[in-house]
């Protein structure tokens, strides 16, 4: 009765094993397409829209989970101001709301400088800052399948306030990123076990024949 037990142990604690090592584990995929919006000084633009296409999960691979993406990158202002010649110190604070695929990405910076004399019409350097991280989930119905699936990005006209400086002012601006797509997915096909793992159910294996072995030699 001992022996019997010890048997269906033994084997049960094989049989674990092995469900273990053979268990599939969650998998991911990252498409990562790169983007530019440019905006060029000028006066009262209609929205820039740029539409990027991601590849879609391919349902071949196994079950998907869930999608995720990241929108994030950095955003170049440069300022046209118009004055009388003179020059002087200027402050203006600009702020925009790039729709992202619905998503709003508001940002807003100050730019300050000193326009120098003689130039009625100033072009300040371009200042560089980072935009996002904005994040969305991404549903089944859109993201899976054999193609590519689309974001519309929409740049508006841009809001100023002049807190010093002259009265006419246009801004340019040009916005550069990546939209990162990952999708989370149980692999279809059961994944190899690892080094340790099979060496440890080789292990177990060959001590569960040994002990059968061994038991059927004491029987009488």
């Amino acid at each position: 009765m001992k022996t019997s037990q010890c048997e269906r142990a033994l084997l049960a604690g094989i049989a674990l094993l092995a469900f273990a090592a053979g268990a599939t584990r969650a998998a991911t995929i990252t498409e990562t397409v790169p983007f530019t919006i440019l905006a060029p000084a000028a006066s009262n633009l209609p929205p820039q829209t740029l539409n990027v296409s991601t590849a879609e999960f391919n349902p071949t691979l196994g079950i998907f989970e869930s999608g995720a993406t990241t929108i994030s990158g950095a955003t170049s202002i440069a300022l046209e101001l118009f004055n009388t010649g003179a020059g002087g110190p200027y402050d203006v604070l600009l702020s925009d709301t790039l729709n992202l695929a619905g998503i709003p990405g508001l940002f807003i910076e100050e730019l300050t400088g000193t326009i120098p004399a003689g130039q009625p019409a100033f072009i300040t350097p371009a200042a560089t800052f980072p935009f996002g991280p904005v994040n969305r989930s991404d549903p089944a119905e859109l993201v899976v399948g054999s193609g590519t699936w689309s974001q519309l990005l929409s740049l508006p006209f841009p809001s100023l306030t002049i807190k010093q400086g002259p009265a006419a002012v246009l801004p340019g601006l040009m916005i550069s990123g990546s939209s990162m797509t990952t999708y989370t997915y149980t692999p279809a096909v059961a994944a190899v076990p690892e080094p340790r793992t099979s060496g440890a159910l080789t292990f177990l294996l060959g001590l569960g024949f040994a002990a059968k072995n061994w038991m059927r030699r004491l029987k009488p």
